[in-house]
Protein backbone atom coordinates (compact mmCIF):
# COMPACT_ATOMS: atom_id res chain seq x y z
CA UNK A 1 0.00 0.00 0.00
CA UNK A 2 1.47 3.61 -1.06
CA UNK A 3 1.07 6.80 0.82
CA UNK A 4 -1.01 8.54 -1.58
CA UNK A 5 -3.53 10.82 -0.39
CA UNK A 6 -7.19 10.29 -2.01
CA UNK A 7 -8.57 12.98 -2.47
CA UNK A 8 -12.08 14.49 -1.47
CA UNK A 9 -15.12 13.42 -2.41
CA UNK A 10 -16.49 16.67 -4.72
CA UNK A 11 -19.36 16.41 -2.42
CA UNK A 12 -17.19 17.37 0.58
CA UNK A 13 -15.55 20.14 -1.22
CA UNK A 14 -19.04 21.55 -2.45
CA UNK A 15 -19.24 21.33 1.57
CA UNK A 16 -16.22 22.88 2.69
CA UNK A 17 -16.62 25.44 -0.15
CA UNK A 18 -19.81 26.51 0.89
CA UNK A 19 -19.21 26.76 4.57
CA UNK A 20 -15.91 29.21 3.76
CA UNK A 21 -18.16 31.83 1.65
CA UNK A 22 -21.07 31.60 4.20
CA UNK A 23 -18.03 32.44 6.81
CA UNK A 24 -16.08 35.32 4.79
CA UNK A 25 -19.72 37.39 4.05
CA UNK A 26 -20.76 36.86 8.12
CA UNK A 27 -17.39 38.76 8.47
CA UNK A 28 -17.44 40.64 5.87
CA UNK A 29 -20.86 42.14 7.02
CA UNK A 30 -19.41 41.74 10.72
CA UNK A 31 -16.83 44.53 9.68
CA UNK A 32 -18.74 46.27 7.39
CA UNK A 33 -21.42 47.24 10.49
CA UNK A 34 -17.95 48.08 12.79
CA UNK A 35 -16.55 49.95 10.29
CA UNK A 36 -20.06 51.86 10.19
CA UNK A 37 -20.35 52.05 14.09
CA UNK A 38 -16.36 52.84 13.73
CA UNK A 39 -17.37 55.65 11.08
CA UNK A 40 -20.52 57.24 12.92
CA UNK A 41 -18.13 57.84 16.41
CA UNK A 42 -15.65 59.47 14.12
CA UNK A 43 -18.30 61.88 12.91
CA UNK A 44 -19.74 62.51 16.64
CA UNK A 45 -16.12 62.97 17.48
CA UNK A 46 -15.57 65.35 14.80
CA UNK A 47 -18.37 67.14 15.35
CA UNK A 48 -17.62 67.46 19.25
CA UNK A 49 -14.44 68.80 18.42
CA UNK A 50 -15.66 71.34 15.95
CA UNK A 51 -17.72 72.47 18.90
CA UNK A 52 -14.81 72.53 21.76
CA UNK A 53 -12.98 74.86 19.11
CA UNK A 54 -15.79 77.12 18.37
CA UNK A 55 -16.30 77.64 22.09
CA UNK A 56 -12.21 78.09 22.88
CA UNK A 57 -12.22 80.43 19.94
CA UNK A 58 -15.30 82.55 21.21
CA UNK A 59 -13.28 82.20 24.44
CA UNK A 60 -9.90 83.18 23.16
CA UNK A 61 -11.76 86.25 21.52
CA UNK A 62 -13.36 87.04 24.79
CA UNK A 63 -10.18 87.56 26.62
CA UNK A 64 -8.30 88.89 24.27
CA UNK A 65 -10.61 91.68 23.32
CA UNK A 66 -13.41 92.52 25.63
CA UNK A 67 -11.91 91.54 28.41
CA UNK A 68 -8.80 93.42 27.99
CA UNK A 69 -10.79 96.26 26.65
CA UNK A 70 -13.06 96.09 29.90
CA UNK A 71 -9.96 96.03 32.28
CA UNK A 72 -8.34 99.16 30.57
CA UNK A 73 -11.74 100.70 31.00
CA UNK A 74 -11.84 99.53 34.77
CA UNK A 75 -8.23 101.07 35.03
CA UNK A 76 -9.35 104.68 33.00
CA UNK A 77 -12.20 104.82 35.48
CA UNK A 78 -10.67 104.39 38.44
CA UNK A 79 -7.79 106.81 37.60
CA UNK A 80 -10.15 109.31 36.80
CA UNK A 81 -12.44 108.37 40.22
CA UNK A 82 -8.14 108.82 41.87
CA UNK A 83 -8.04 112.39 40.01
CA UNK A 84 -11.20 113.46 41.05
CA UNK A 85 -11.05 112.76 44.99
CA UNK A 86 -7.64 114.14 44.51
CA UNK A 87 -8.80 117.80 43.50
CA UNK A 88 -11.69 117.35 45.97
CA UNK A 89 -9.46 117.10 48.61
CA UNK A 90 -7.07 120.19 47.37
CA UNK A 91 -10.38 121.83 46.55
CA UNK A 92 -11.58 121.29 50.22
CA UNK A 93 -8.21 121.98 51.84
CA UNK A 94 -7.68 125.44 50.28
CA UNK A 95 -11.38 126.10 51.68
CA UNK A 96 -10.33 125.02 55.11
CA UNK A 97 -7.42 127.17 55.06
CA UNK A 98 -9.20 130.81 53.98
CA UNK A 99 -12.11 129.69 56.47
CA UNK A 100 -8.97 129.57 59.43
CA UNK A 101 -7.60 133.11 58.24
CA UNK A 102 -11.08 134.61 57.72
CA UNK A 103 -11.90 133.15 61.26
CA UNK A 104 -8.38 134.85 62.56
CA UNK A 105 -9.20 138.22 60.76
CA UNK A 106 -12.98 138.00 62.26
CA UNK A 107 -11.73 137.58 66.08
CA UNK A 108 -9.46 140.51 65.41
CA UNK A 109 -12.46 142.69 64.18
CA UNK A 110 -13.95 141.72 67.10
CA UNK A 111 -11.94 142.97 69.66
CA UNK A 112 -11.76 145.75 68.03
CA UNK A 113 -15.29 146.21 67.93
CA UNK A 114 -15.56 145.67 71.28
CA UNK A 115 -12.46 148.33 72.27
CA UNK A 116 -14.66 150.46 70.06
CA UNK A 117 -17.88 150.04 72.26
CA UNK A 118 -15.91 150.46 75.34
CA UNK A 119 -15.71 154.19 74.40
CA UNK A 120 -19.13 154.82 75.88
CA UNK A 121 -18.21 154.06 79.58
CA UNK A 122 -14.56 154.91 80.09
CA UNK A 123 -12.81 153.40 82.85
CA UNK A 124 -12.18 154.87 86.22
CA UNK A 125 -13.66 157.99 87.36
CA UNK A 126 -13.92 159.57 84.16
CA UNK A 127 -17.23 161.25 85.30
CA UNK A 128 -15.38 163.69 86.50
CA UNK A 129 -13.46 164.19 83.53
CA UNK A 130 -13.70 168.23 82.35
CA UNK A 131 -15.91 168.96 79.48
CA UNK A 132 -12.52 169.77 77.66
CA UNK A 133 -11.12 166.54 78.17
CA UNK A 134 -14.40 164.86 77.48
CA UNK A 135 -14.59 166.60 73.82
CA UNK A 136 -11.00 165.98 73.40
CA UNK A 137 -11.16 162.48 74.08
CA UNK A 138 -14.44 161.64 71.75
CA UNK A 139 -13.31 163.94 69.03
CA UNK A 140 -10.37 161.50 68.59
CA UNK A 141 -12.32 158.19 68.65
CA UNK A 142 -14.31 159.96 66.28
CA UNK A 143 -11.41 160.37 64.20
CA UNK A 144 -9.97 156.44 65.00
CA UNK A 145 -13.78 155.02 63.83
CA UNK A 146 -13.83 157.08 60.50
CA UNK A 147 -10.13 155.85 59.86
CA UNK A 148 -8.96 159.35 60.37
CA UNK A 149 -5.53 157.63 62.29
CA UNK A 150 -3.13 159.96 62.28
CA UNK A 151 -5.91 162.80 63.29
CA UNK A 152 -7.25 160.21 66.14
CA UNK A 153 -3.13 159.98 67.47
CA UNK A 154 -2.85 163.55 67.26
CA UNK A 155 -5.95 163.79 69.17
CA UNK A 156 -4.70 161.45 71.94
CA UNK A 157 -1.46 162.62 72.57
CA UNK A 158 -2.72 166.40 72.90
CA UNK A 159 -4.76 164.81 75.65
CA UNK A 160 -2.10 163.15 77.61
CA UNK A 161 0.02 166.29 76.81
CA UNK A 162 -2.01 168.51 78.55
CA UNK A 163 -4.26 166.32 80.95
CA UNK A 164 -1.32 163.70 81.93
CA UNK A 165 -3.81 162.98 85.50
CA UNK A 166 -7.31 163.08 83.50
CA UNK A 167 -9.10 159.95 84.15
CA UNK A 168 -9.04 159.58 80.04
CA UNK A 169 -5.52 159.32 80.53
CA UNK A 170 -5.51 155.57 80.06
CA UNK A 171 -8.13 155.54 77.49
CA UNK A 172 -5.89 157.83 75.45
CA UNK A 173 -3.11 155.94 75.62
CA UNK A 174 -4.76 152.48 75.03
CA UNK A 175 -6.24 154.20 71.84
CA UNK A 176 -3.52 155.78 70.75
CA UNK A 177 -1.38 151.74 70.51
CA UNK A 178 -4.53 151.14 68.32
CA UNK A 179 -4.44 153.36 66.56
CA UNK A 180 -0.99 152.84 65.90
CA UNK A 181 -1.76 149.22 65.34
CA UNK A 182 -4.24 149.80 62.60
CA UNK A 183 -1.36 151.99 60.67
CA UNK A 184 1.15 148.91 60.99
CA UNK A 185 3.03 150.50 63.08
CA UNK A 186 3.59 147.59 65.37
CA UNK A 187 6.65 149.12 67.66
CA UNK A 188 5.11 152.01 68.15
CA UNK A 189 1.35 150.37 69.43
CA UNK A 190 3.84 147.74 71.69
CA UNK A 191 5.33 150.93 73.01
CA UNK A 192 1.91 152.56 74.02
CA UNK A 193 0.79 149.50 74.77
CA UNK A 194 3.51 148.74 77.67
CA UNK A 195 2.62 152.51 78.92
CA UNK A 196 -0.62 151.76 80.04
CA UNK A 197 0.43 149.20 82.39
CA UNK A 198 3.77 151.35 83.52
CA UNK A 199 1.83 154.48 84.22
CA UNK A 200 -1.79 152.97 85.03
CA UNK A 201 -0.89 149.81 86.99
CA UNK A 202 -4.78 149.93 87.78
CA UNK A 203 -6.46 150.39 84.87
CA UNK A 204 -9.52 148.29 83.37
CA UNK A 205 -7.23 148.23 80.13
CA UNK A 206 -5.08 146.05 81.57
CA UNK A 207 -6.69 142.98 80.07
CA UNK A 208 -6.78 144.71 76.43
CA UNK A 209 -3.70 145.77 76.96
CA UNK A 210 -2.54 142.39 77.44
CA UNK A 211 -4.15 140.95 75.19
CA UNK A 212 -2.87 143.31 71.93
CA UNK A 213 0.96 142.84 73.23
CA UNK A 214 0.51 139.27 73.11
CA UNK A 215 -1.15 139.59 69.47
CA UNK A 216 2.04 141.98 68.33
CA UNK A 217 4.60 139.10 70.17
CA UNK A 218 2.27 136.30 68.03
CA UNK A 219 3.03 138.36 64.63
CA UNK A 220 6.55 139.26 65.10
CA UNK A 221 7.06 135.36 65.81
CA UNK A 222 7.38 135.44 69.19
CA UNK A 223 5.20 132.14 70.14
CA UNK A 224 6.94 131.69 73.61
CA UNK A 225 6.26 135.84 74.18
CA UNK A 226 2.61 135.97 73.37
CA UNK A 227 1.44 132.77 75.25
CA UNK A 228 3.45 134.27 78.44
CA UNK A 229 1.10 137.25 77.99
CA UNK A 230 -2.17 135.32 77.28
CA UNK A 231 -1.42 133.57 80.50
CA UNK A 232 -1.25 136.07 82.60
CA UNK A 233 -4.81 137.69 80.72
CA UNK A 234 -6.17 134.28 81.59
CA UNK A 235 -4.63 133.85 85.46
CA UNK A 236 -5.06 137.51 86.42
CA UNK A 237 -8.54 138.37 84.93
CA UNK A 238 -10.39 134.79 84.31
CA UNK A 239 -13.74 136.41 83.65
CA UNK A 240 -13.02 139.12 81.47
CA UNK A 241 -13.76 138.92 77.60
CA UNK A 242 -10.09 139.31 76.86
CA UNK A 243 -9.23 136.06 78.89
CA UNK A 244 -11.72 134.22 76.89
CA UNK A 245 -9.65 135.54 73.27
CA UNK A 246 -6.52 134.36 75.41
CA UNK A 247 -7.99 130.94 76.07
CA UNK A 248 -8.66 130.91 71.94
CA UNK A 249 -5.32 131.30 71.32
CA UNK A 250 -3.43 129.38 73.83
CA UNK A 251 -5.64 126.24 72.74
CA UNK A 252 -4.54 127.01 68.76
CA UNK A 253 -1.09 126.13 69.80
Amino acid sequence: MTGTVKPLPAIVLAGLLAFACAASKEDIRRFQEDHGEFRGRMVQMDDRLDRIEAELDSLRNLLGGNVSQSLRAMRADQSASYQELERRFLALTSRLEDNERRLSNLMDELESLNQSLQRFAPTGTAASASSEERNLYDQSQADYLRGEYELARMGYRELLDRFPDSDLADDALYWLGEAFMAENKPDSARAAFEQVEQRFPESARLPATLLKRGILRENAGDRQGARTLYRRIVQQYPESQEAEQARIRLDEG
